[in-house]
This record gives C-alpha cells, structure tokens and sequence, in this order.
C-alpha cells in the first residue's frame, strides 16, 4: 500500500470521526453554567498556591501584575493569567520529554548502525 493511500484514509477516518461527533453526539449547543466556569482554575495548583500566598485584587492596574495598596503588595488578576499560562506551558513542556527522549534513542540506534557498519567495513581482509 502507497504512504499516500494510507495518509488519506486516516485524514478520511478523522474528518469522518469529527462529522460523527459534531453532527450525531453534540446537535445541540450547551451553555456552560457559570458556576462551573468559575470553579475550573480553582484545579490548578499554581493559582491555589498563589491565592493562599499572596493577596490578589480583583481590579486590573493597567499592564502590571502587582499593585501596592495601603502599603501591601498584592498581585492582580494578570498575574494570575501569566500564572495559569506557564504553568500550562510548564506541564506541556514536561510532556514532550519522553518524546525527545525517544528521538534521541532513534537517533543513538542509527548511529549506532552506522558505526557498525563502519568498523565492519574497517575490519574487513582487503584483497
């Protein structure tokens, strides 16, 4: 079988998998309670641990991410947003190591062939 005829059946499958589901499991648009869109950062461990750290305003200052009021420093809800956003990055980032280990490994296979490959040519009687 061609790469190409098989590249376009799995393009076919996943665009016939996303019709199914768009069109069969979710006919209907759902409105998300707000109740349940204000409780989703609360599962994030860098925003539970900066709210119990820090004290944190609800107003924006501008482009800042920290405010003084009554001589107290307090974070704003920007900093918040950076916070969630690496954390995010972080864990992303943390996910791609087994990936990058795996490259390497190809890549130490390969070379490995190929310095086989070499010494056998090197050992090899000339006539």
């Amino acid at each position: 079988m061609t790469t190409t005829l098989v590249w376009s059946g799995f393009v076919l499958v996943i665009l016939l998998l996303l019709a199914l589901d768009l069109g069969v499991f979710n006919r209907r648009p759902h409105v998300i309670p707000m109740r349940t869109a204000l409780a989703w950062p609360e599962g994030n461990l860098a925003y539970r641990l900066a709210r119990r750290w820090m004290p944190v305003t609800t107003e924006f200052d501008g482009a800042r991410f920290f405010t003084t009021r009554d001589g107290v420093r307090h974070a704003t809800p920007l900093f918040l947003v950076l916070l969630m956003v690496e954390s995010s990055d972080v864990m992303f980032a943390i996910d791609s190591i087994p990936a990058g280990f795996s490259l390497a490994m190809v890549a130490g296979i390969l070379a490995v062939g190929i310095l086989a490959s070499v010494i056998a040519n090197a050992l090899e009687p000339r006539s």
